[in-house]
C-alpha cells in the first residue's frame, strides 16, 4: 500500500484509485501504443514536424547535448529520492496558529504537518490560514480550528507518478512521507515534482 489516509487522527483504509487513465507500464505487450510506437520504430526518429521542426527524439537530444557534462543524472523512481527532509512540523496540543504563520515566514513554506507524538494527524496550509485572518480579522486561537484533519501521504517508496497522479487528482499541494508508524520523514511538494521535470528533461522516470 502506497499511500496512507489519516481521518480524524487516525488512520483509514481507503484504497487510492487514480482518475486518470492506465498508464503506459499499464498497458499489456499486445496492446498498440502510438507513444512506445514512435520511440521504438527507427523510421520515426527520422520524421520531422510538417512545418520543418524537429522530431521529438531530436528535440530530446539536442536538449541532452545543452546539458553540462559534469551534470550527474540517476534514475528517479521513489518518494524519498526527491523529498524535502528533515520537515518543520506544529504540535497539535502545544503549537498554535501564530507559531504556524512564524514558521512559514521563517522558512518559506506553505504547507507544514501536524503531530500528535510524533505521528502524523494533520496539515495547517498558509492558503487557509490567511482565509481565516481575512474573515475574522485575526488568525484562529487553536491548530484545531484550522488544520486539514482529512489527510494523504505517502510511503517514502511510492513511485513518483503514482504520487503525482495522487496530487493531481486529490488537488494536493503537499504530500507527507511517513513511515508505517506515521512519523514524518519527508515531504513533497508540486516544487519538487516541477524541480525533478526541470533538472533531468526528459522525462524517463514516468515510463
Amino acid at each position: 500500500m502506497p499511500f496512507i489516509y489519516i481521518d480524524n487522527g487516525n488512520m483509514v483504509n481507503r484504497p487510492y484509485q487514480s482518475l486518470r487513465g492506465p498508464s503506459i507500464k499499464q498497458v499489456s505487450k499486445g496492446a498498440p501504443s502510438a507513444i512506445v510506437h514512435k520511440q521504438d520504430d527507427p523510421g520515426a526518429q527520422q520524421q520531422k514536424h510538417p512545418h520543418g521542426k524537429p522530431s521529438a527524439q531530436q528535440a530530446v537530444k539536442q536538449y541532452t547535448a545543452s546539458e553540462p557534462d559534469t551534470l550527474t543524472r540517476h534514475r528517479v523512481r521513489h518518494a524519498d529520492e526527491i523529498m524535502s527532509a528533515p520537515v518543520i512540523t506544529l504540535d497539535v496540543t502545544h503549537d498554535t496558529p501564530h507559531l504556524a504563520w512564524q514558521k512559514m515566514q521563517q522558512h518559506h513554506i506553505r504547507h507544514i504537518p501536524v503531530v500528535d507524538q510524533g505521528k502524523l494527524v494533520a496539515m495547517v496550509c498558509e492558503r487557509d490560514l490567511l482565509l481565516h485572518a481575512l474573515n475574522n480579522k485575526a488568525l484562529p486561537d487553536s491548530l484545531d480550528k484550522i488544520m486539514i484533519k482529512q489527510v494523504h501521504a505517502a510511503l517514502p517508496d511510492t513511485d513518483i507518478h503514482q504520487l503525482a497522479h495522487l496530487m493531481f487528482d486529490e488537488r494536493i499541494g503537499s504530500l507527507p512521507i511517513v513511515d508505517a508508524k506515521r512519523q514524518v520523514l519527508g515531504i513533497v511538494t508540486r516544487y519538487d515534482i516541477l524541480k525533478v521535470m526541470s533538472a533531468y528533461g526528459p522525462m524517463e522516470y514516468w515510463a
